[in-house]
């Protein structure tokens, strides 16, 4: 998430504990699960796939600040799921997808 200066306020309710600490989070680069990843951080540009359950959705972000406006592009496939994330994606979001495998 991303608080902007312009914000006046920020509020969450059961998300544990936030930290300005952006270092990588992830025990792989090339191997993810749901939740939300820096790109070049937490996980390598490239190809990945997943066979998802029946309720998955993923998104590349441009930014964390939780807009519309901040999604490249969004999907809620059914069936085995596939994505390109690109170096100049800030983030990617998977949620209900199972693991992703980078090729």
């Amino acid at each position: 998430m991303t608080i902007k200066k312009t914000d006046e306020g920020f509020e969450t309710t059961g998300c544990g504990t936030w930290t300005s600490d952006l270092s990588r989070i992830s025990a792989s680069t090339s191997r993810i699960t749901d939740g939300t990843w820096i790109v070049g951080t937490d996980l390598k540009p490239g190809t990945y796939k997943a066979s998802p359950g029946d309720s998955c959705y993923w998104a590349r972000l441009k930014s964390f600040d939780g807009g519309l406006d901040a999604i490249i592009a969004n999907d809620l496939p059914s069936g085995r799921a596939v994505v390109t994330i690109k170096k100049t994606d800030e983030g990617f979001e998977s949620n209900g997808c199972g693991t992703w495998i980078r090729r």
